[in-house]
């Protein structure tokens, strides 16, 4: 691994690792899974490959307010529903 980069995460799933790098990345922090590849092609579950999520250092802390962030449910359906809708009246 590169020495600029650093793990932040480590998931027991590569679609689970997947989200989290798409979430990253949407916030613009350049993101990067280790043992991807491994966890697609061998059938190995739980502790023994885990995938992992690494950042540059100096996204470190970017990365952490992000993926620290709170989400709420019923805010993205709102959302979601307006921007489907525009200026539709219930």
């Amino acid at each position: 691994m590169d020495d600029n980069r650093i793990v932040i995460g480590s998931f027991n799933s590569l679609e689970e690792a997947q989200i989290y790098k798409s979430l990253l990345e949407s916030a613009g922090v350049e993101a990067h899974l280790q043992h991807d590849l491994a966890a697609q092609t061998l059938p190995v579950y739980g502790d023994m490959m885990d995938v992992g999520l690494t950042v540059n250092r100096d996204d470190q802390q970017r990365a952490l307010e992000v993926l620290d962030a709170s989400f709420d449910q019923d805010d993205f359906e709102s959302e979601s529903q307006a921007a489907l809708c525009g200026n539709c009246k219930p």
